[in-house]
């Protein structure tokens, strides 16, 4: 049983949690809330966008004025389903081994913090420890048809990247020679490599320096990242006939090889549903005459 109102609601309408492991102890019971279910904000209206908001992910997010920026995608509600996803997948082994439910709760709250461990710890260590140096030469660079990522981790890549830009004047310079160096005259070698790369397209660039071991990348939209050879070689993508919407691409789930499948219409796979927990016709088509559950004729309502 899966459930996501405010704490409290699935009591009133009849879905307690404590009641219905009592009628069936094997259950497992999933609450999802935006706050948990205890404390002075638990019945708080929450959403993806208040909990980015206040978990800090706008402000790790903020553009380089410093204005905290919405992350352009349901971010913590994916990766809270995701949480779930392995607290549900624990409870079900567990209950191979014991033959108990049990009820199982996640909060958006929990699953942003847990998120943002890294850079939260990163923020209370900065006080305590040396700041750690950025990596220099790095970042977005124009070329002459888009954008291309450059990142230098290490000395051998920097030295890469010398060599893949015809500058190998610069690994002895003494303004560049270690990231040390680098990171105090930044501004003057970013710019450097910035106007060298405006010079060709992406793809020539990519030719030239993913070969040598630098670490690259163009910056995709969607569609050409659907494009990247890699991502054909992989199988990533399948096309899947959606009722209703046609032919549209969706990526297979991580680690298995099976053919994404179209969603399931709302109402459409009740009768098997209820069929498989052992109701009969009539019990099931009184449930759809009392509106407890929805079917759709998907032949006839596609």
């Amino acid at each position: 049983v899966i459930e996501s109102f405010r704490p409290g609601v699935a009591a009133r309408v009849g879905l307690d949690p404590h009641v219905l492991l009592a009628a069936r102890p094997d259950q497992i019971i999933l609450s999802v809330s935006g706050f948990g279910d205890h404390g002075p904000g638990a019945k708080r209206p929450g959403s993806d966008s208040v909990l980015q908001a206040m978990t800090g992910t706008m402000q790790l997010n903020a553009d380089d004025k410093g204005q905290p920026r919405l992350f352009p995608m349901y971010l913590i509600d994916t990766v809270t389903s995701l949480y779930a996803a392995q607290l549900l997948t624990a409870a079900v082994l567990d209950r191979q081994q014991t033959g108990n439910g049990r009820h199982v709760k996640v909060s958006l709250l929990e699953a942003a913090a847990a998120l943002q461990s890294m850079p939260a710890l990163e923020a209370v260590l900065r006080t305590r420890l040396p700041a750690g140096q950025p990596p220099v030469p790095s970042g977005v660079f124009t070329t002459t048809d888009g954008f291309i990522r450059v990142t230098s981790v290490t000395q051998r890549t920097f030295e890469a990247l010398c060599k893949g830009l015809d500058r190998l004047e610069w690994i002895n310079d003494p303004k560049f020679v270690n990231n040390e160096a680098r990171l105090a005259n930044a501004d003057e070698i970013n710019a450097a490599v910035a106007d060298i790369l405006t010079k060709r397209t992406t793809r020539d660039w990519l030719d030239t320096l993913e070969p040598l071991g630098v670490l690259c990348a163009p910056i995709n939209d969607y569609a050409a990242f659907r494009e990247e050879p890699q991502v054909k070689a992989m199988a990533i993508y399948a096309d899947v006939e959606q009722p209703g919407l046609g032919s549209i691409p969706m990526p297979r789930q991580p680690g298995l090889t099976q053919t994404p499948q179209p969603s399931p219409l709302l109402g459409e796979h009740t009768n098997d549903v209820l069929s498989a927990l052992g109701l009969s016709e009539a019990e099931i088509q009184s449930l759809i005459d009392a509106q407890v559950v929805q079917q759709r004729n998907t032949a006839a309502n596609p």
